[in-house]
């Protein structure tokens, strides 16, 4: 069995296992890594997470939302590409993946919003060893 099948049919199995005992399984979640400056590699994890929804539906499940995580980059050190097209190509997956019938979706932004928001200036005033043979420094 495909990883993404044996993933789904885990994911599926606790869905259902959660409905059975009287839990509402509201959706499902993913994130696709750190600092990821590729915008298509959101497609994928959605087209997986439609096919999860739809079976979750076959079982009388309804899925309402999907948290796509973060991941999205700031930057660092070479340039990246805006935001917008990011959001521009998750929102043509999520409607390819899911057409009209597109669950709630939730962001987890983070970084791209708030690692430019400031920057640390520091003096290191002293650095000392506690004891001539220690091999630390103190800084």
């Amino acid at each position: 069995m495909a990883t993404f099948e044996f993933a789904t049919h885990t994911a599926l199995d606790l869905i259902v296992r959660a409905h059975d005992r009287g839990l509402d399984p509201l959706g499902v979640a993913f994130h696709v890594g750190s600092q990821q400056t590729d915008p298509s590699q959101w497609r994928q994890p959605l087209m997986d997470a439609a096919t999860l929804s739809r079976a979750a539906e076959r079982r009388g499940i309804a899925l309402s939302r999907i948290d796509i995580g973060g991941g999205f980059p700031a930057q660092y050190r070479g340039r990246i590409l805006p935001l917008d097209r990011y959001a521009g190509t998750i929102h043509r997956a999520l409607a390819d993946a899911f057409g009209v019938s597109c669950p709630a979706v939730m962001i987890q932004p983070g970084r791209a919003l708030v690692a430019e928001a400031g920057v640390i200036q520091t003096e290191v005033v002293l650095v000392v060893r506690r004891t001539p043979d220690a091999p630390a420094r103190w800084v």
